[in-house]
């Protein structure tokens, strides 16, 4: 099945802008922040809700084409998995 753009090419052509973004295996603590301590004076963290991170495929080698966001709604257990893989990636430089 043909396409519009297939039958009638469009009259004007779009820039494509491409981003390169460094990215660095993320730790833990990369994922988490301090919220204050607790009685005994142990550290209480919390899921560093909105942080976007990559995922990269540990079978293909290769990253998933979308970002994701860390949400409060995410499994810790699934998280943790991909940390101890090595599978988590973030952006080096804040954006």
């Amino acid at each position: 099945m043909s396409t519009l753009t297939a039958l009638k090419p469009r009259p004007f052509i779009f820039m494509r802008h491409v981003v390169t973004i460094e990215l660095v295996l993320a730790k833990a603590e990369d994922l988490k922040m301090l919220v204050g301590n607790d009685i005994d004076g142990k550290p209480i963290y919390k899921r560093r809700v909105g942080m976007i991170y990559w995922l990269k495929s540990s079978i293909r080698n290769e990253f998933e084409q979308a970002p994701r966001i860390l949400t409060e709604n995410d499994n810790p257990e699934q998280i943790k998995e991909w940390l101890d893989h090595n599978m988590i990636y973030i952006a080096k430089n804040s954006f």
